[in-house]
């Protein structure tokens, strides 16, 4: 008896699932003339005992819909009928990561009616130096309140009444600072985020003599191809070392031998630096990261 994979072809097509392969190979490694891309791709063929078959869930929203796996139990000869069928729906977490614990990008209002931003994925956007005239009685507010409110890739902070920023009052004399802060949810490079629109009015009013707009812009994380003597590097957590030779550890990954590059820890292989301390905020496929000096770091185990 055997479990093959039943909607392969469904599972290759989908942005959000990616099939690694069976792990079947940890039952082998000792056996000789072991051909562990062969066993890969046939996962079949002497593989004995419990086979593990391993998928990479990459980022995706409460909205995307993610493919079921599908697997069937077969007979060993392909004239066998399906014994059984399990089928495992995929839905998406909701995110548990607090505000407090995101890295905060903080930018300061210079007088101008129109800024660019580069924002990066999970992070809190924060404006500062919005000034409001107490004896006039004038504030900042969302313009396009509704637009954001409708997007999934921005999230409104502590937003009050009138669009005043949570806690603050106006009353007669002197001035005040305000800020606003906005969560960026997970964003790629092909997203078009909207421009958050603030305007400076008399209470109450919707009609702004000062506008401000904040133009947002993804900003690319430059990951260096990782080759070792034609061989692309191991990227993936869960990838093990399977040999080791003169030149170092080797792992399979997409049924192809990939090189374990010795790094400090496995964030610098995707541009981010390692951790001084050990606290997790956040853990993906690649591992643990926490917050420090305003960015995401990588923690090793």
């Amino acid at each position: 008896m055997v479990w093959r994979i039943l909607n392969e072809d469904e599972i290759e097509g989908s942005d959000f699932v990616d099939y690694i392969g069976p792990s079947c190979y940890e039952f082998l490694k000792t056996y000789d003339g072991f051909n562990s891309t062969k066993l890969i791709e046939d996962p079949i063929t002497g593989c004995p005992g419990v086979r593990n078959y391993n998928f990479r869930i990459w980022e995706a929203t409460l909205e995307d819909e993610l493919p079921s796996i599908k697997v069937g139990l077969f007979g060993y000869r392909a004239s066998n009928p399906i014994y059984k069928t399990v089928e495992f729906i995929l839905k998406v977490k909701e995110s548990t990561i607090s505000n407090d614990s995101l890295p905060v990008i903080n930018i300061n209002y210079n007088g101008s009616n129109e800024e660019e931003v580069y924002v990066e994925s999970n992070t809190i956007l924060e404006i500062n130096g919005l000034s409001e005239s107490r004896s006039l009685g004038s504030s900042w507010f969302i313009i396009n309140d509704d637009e954001l409110d409708s997007s999934k890739f921005i999230d409104i902070v502590g937003k009050g009444s009138s669009g005043l920023s949570s806690g603050t009052k106006i009353v007669p004399g002197g001035s005040i600072n305000v800020s606003y802060k906005f969560r960026i949810n997970y964003v790629t490079s092909e997203d078009e985020l909207p421009v958050i629109q603030l305007g400076q009015g008399r209470y109450g009013s919707s009609r702004p003599y000062v506008t401000y707009n904040i133009v947002l812009k993804v900003k690319g994380v430059e990951k260096k191809e990782c080759t070792f003597d034609g061989y692309q590097c191991c990227t993936l957590a869960k990838t093990k070392a399977i040999y080791e030779d003169k030149d170092g550890k080797w792992g399979v990954e997409n049924g192809d031998w990939c090189y374990f590059k010795e790094t400090t820890c496995f964030s610098q292989k995707l541009g981010y630096p390692c951790c001084k301390g050990k606290k997790v905020v956040y853990i993906d496929d690649d591992g643990k990261w926490g917050v420090e000096d305003g960015q995401w770091c990588g923690i090793n185990n």
